[in-house]
This record gives structure tokens, sequence and C-alpha cells, in this order.
């Protein structure tokens, strides 16, 4: 074949994809995709201007793939992979820190001194799952669940300990009375990386000031800013239990219908996976807090937004959630 019919051939192909790719992500939805229109007329319109624009499609999309490895951050929820390429584009100044580039700081402050880093790249160059598996990450994460509880008005001693029996899966706690942040973390350390003890004492508090001054600025930009999800999306009040059980939650329609698979109905979204956000939220709870369902409207749903999942309420606002389904 000539080249012009070879590039006919791949458009249509690529066109093809195009409209069964929208298809199966409307059907998912439970709204209308180009093959499932009211009208035959209007199916065929559809289709054909999405098969007539597929190349325009495919170019868009490696353009947004183009731009999040040339910035280093995802555009959806902000997020730097690559920090070092990020702060180049000067996105840092205008947010504020990101849980990433604190773990950066943190690192570096025993890049030169701990042997395990002597050779590798600078933290802002390494991936974010990398980041993510650090003792730094270990720190900062036991900060901000612990100024959490604190901020609900726990004991520090109080707070410390609902942080190990989560830990744990113990209710048997061990820990010394009148223990600080700075005491728990380094026996936690203790048995986790030893060696981090190694390189002193002033590294490790410095590590704890930067992430007590990081998750005071996220707590405080969590409880001024919109709640999410927004108070019109809750649904149900529920329990721990209720949620753990396995048995359908009352997430109202949310724009979804049941579906039935082999004489069983289901309802997508009413279950919530024993995930590290499911432990997070659980270990954040106090005992005025309450546990509600959520759902965001049908619109958002046929518009591919919709999020549905279970919150946590303080003080009448949401202040942590976990997604049990999204589209």
């Amino acid at each position: 074949m000539a080249w012009w019919q070879w590039l006919g051939v791949a458009w249509i192909g690529l066109g093809v994809l195009t409209v069964a790719a929208i298809e199966l992500a409307a059907r998912s939805s439970d709204s209308k995709g180009p093959l499932s229109q009211d009208r035959l007329l209007f199916s065929i319109g559809y289709s054909g201007a999405l098969i007539a624009g597929a190349p325009a499609v495919a170019l868009f999309s490696l353009g947004v793939c183009a731009q999040i490895l040339w910035q280093g951050r995802l555009p959806l929820n902000n997020r730097a992979w690559w920090p070092a390429r990020a702060a180049k584009f000067g996105t840092t100044d205008r947010l504020p820190p990101s849980r990433e580039s604190t773990l950066c700081r943190m690192i570096d402050l025993r890049h030169r001194s701990d042997p395990r880093l002597r050779h590798r790249k600078r933290p802002s160059h390494w991936p974010m799952f990398q980041l993510w598996n650090t003792t730094e990450a270990v720190i900062l994460h036991t900060t901000e669940q612990y100024l959490w509880l604190r901020d609900g008005g726990l004991m520090e001693q109080i707070a410390l300990e609902k942080i190990e029996v989560f830990r744990t899966g113990s209710t048997d706690c061990d820990l010394q009375q009148n223990s600080t942040l700075a005491s728990y973390i380094a026996h936690r350390l203790k048995i986790e990386d030893p060696q981090y003890l190694d390189l002193g004492d002033a590294i490790l508090g410095e590590a704890i000031s930067i992430a007590e001054e990081w998750a005071c600025a996220e707590i405080q930009r969590t409880k001024s800013d919109r709640p999410f999800p927004p108070k019109e999306w809750l649904k149900a009040r529920v329990s721990i239990s209720e949620v753990e059980s396995g048995k359908s939650l009352p997430f109202g329609d949310g724009g979804l219908i049941a579906t039935t698979l082999d004489g069983r109905t289901e309802r997508p979204g009413t279950t919530v996976p024993n995930s590290k956000d499911w432990q997070r939220l659980k270990l954040r709870m106090l005992p005025n807090d309450e546990l509600w369902t959520f759902s965001s409207p049908g619109e958002y749903w046929q518009g591919l937004a919709g999020r549905m999942g279970v919150a946590l309420i303080r003080n009448d606002r949401s202040i942590d959630h976990v997604i049990t389904m999204m589209n």
C-alpha cells in the first residue's frame, strides 16, 4: 500500500480505539457514550467526530505527558513526582511545601553523614516512592498523626499511646510515662533504623522540627480551606465496624445504579479496603468524631468526576476522608 493508505488505516484505527475507550469510560459511570446515544444518527455523528479528531486527541495526550515529564508535577493533584524539576519551574514558590519537598529537606540533613546516602543523588532527584519508604517518612507520618490527635484535645502521653497501639496492633503499650514526641520517635527508630540514631541527636531533632513545622501548617490549611467532601455530599453516619464488616453502606445513589452479577446485586464503592488511608483515618478518629459516607452529585459522575467514600467529621466539618470509588 502507498504511504497515504497506511496513514488512513492508522488514523481509522486510532479513532476506533478512541471511541472504544470513551464508550467504556462512559458505561462504567452509567452515562451515554458515543455508541449508546438515544438516536442512531447521534451515535454516528459522535463517533465520526471522535474518529476525525483522533490524531488531535492523541497529540493532546502526548502533550500532557510531555508537560508532566518536563515540569515534574502531576496536573490533577499538583503533586511533585520530581521535586527538583518542579522547583525549576517556580511551582514550589506559589504553593505551600508538599509532603515530598518536606521529605527532601529532612533527608538532606543526613545526606553527607549517612554512608548509605553518600553515593546517591540528592533526594530531590529521587522518584516519589523512594521518598515514601525512608525513615524520614516514618518521622513525618508519626509527627503529623500526633499533632492531629493533640489538635483534637488528647494529652501528649495518650496521643503517643494511641499511635503505638495502632502501630503494633496490640492493646498492650509499653511506653514509658511522660514520653515526648522526640523520645517516642527515638524509641521507634531503635527498632526500625538504629543507624539513623547513630548520626546524632542533632539530626533527629532538626528532622522532627521540620516535620512539626510542615504538619502544623498542613493542619491549619485543612481546617481553613473549604472542606472535602462538602457537607452537602454527606449521606449517612456509620461506624468503624459497619465500614469494615464488608456490608453495603448507605452511599445514596450518587448517580450510580446497582449491578447484578450471577444473581447477586452489588453496588460499587460500598466497602472500604484495609488500606493505609483507612488506617490513618481510624488512628486520627477521636471519641466525639463521626464517620459519614459521602457521594458526589449525579452530574459529577456523568462528567467523569465522581467521588464516593467515607469522611471523618470533627466539629461539623470533614478533616479526612477515604475514597472508595472514583471516575
